[in-house]
């Protein structure tokens, strides 16, 4: 009789425990709907001897909501939930941290499964000056593409980034002007005519 008591006492822990976990799953995800997997490999920077690995991190609400370490040329997956912003922060002592922001804003009624793939450097603190502002951006913007049907790099904001690291008095979005107004630059990153078509 003991015995029976204290399977069922077992058995009933376990259910709670079960319940308990699947609670948590349901409040974490904003929407139920996984709309993309993205497949990421950070690239070896060249006359350089790689060694160690990446942290890679996926960020929500300025939350790390998963991570993994991975080596130079090896692939990292993460599954986004459709309409949330999200960042992949990748880090490693003596580089400057990596920041590519995914917007999965789509219509409700889309049910796909998208994929996107993307492989970039991790650029070396030495190479630039870690203390410009503009290194705390994400260097890349990913958003939905409804005319293409298709998640794609916002190529414009990209390339004024890269040019505000690399030459700070030639940016197109990321001016002194706006800087001391205080926008940010996620004001212009709504702009539909961004989507490069």
């Amino acid at each position: 009789m003991k015995k029976s008591n204290l399977n069922l006492k077992m058995l009933a822990m376990f259910a709670i425990m079960l319940f308990v976990k699947s609670s948590f799953a349901l409040v974490n995800k904003k929407d139920s709907a996984v709309c993309l997997k993205i497949n990421g490999i950070i690239l070896k920077a060249p006359h350089r001897a790689e060694r160690g690995s990446y942290k890679v991190e996926l960020l929500s609400d300025n939350k790390v909501i998963d991570s993994c370490k991975v080596t130079v040329n090896k692939e990292f997956k993460f599954s986004l939930y459709k309409n949330n912003w999200y960042t992949v922060r990748v880090t490693k002592e003596g580089y400057v941290p990596l920041l590519i922001s995914f917007d999965t804003k789509m219509d409700e009624g889309n049910a796909l499964v998208y994929e996107f793939l993307f492989e970039s450097e991790v650029l070396d603190a030495k190479n630039v000056d870690a203390s410009n502002e503009v290194m705390e951006l994400p260097i890349g913007l990913v958003k939905f593409d409804k005319a293409n049907n298709r998640f794609y790099p916002v190529e414009n904001y990209t390339a004024s980034i890269k040019q505000k690291i690399f030459d700070p008095s030639k940016s197109k979005f990321f001016n002194s002007d706006t800087h001391d107004n205080g926008k940010s630059m996620m004001a212009n990153q709504d702009d539909d005519d961004m989507i490069v078509k």
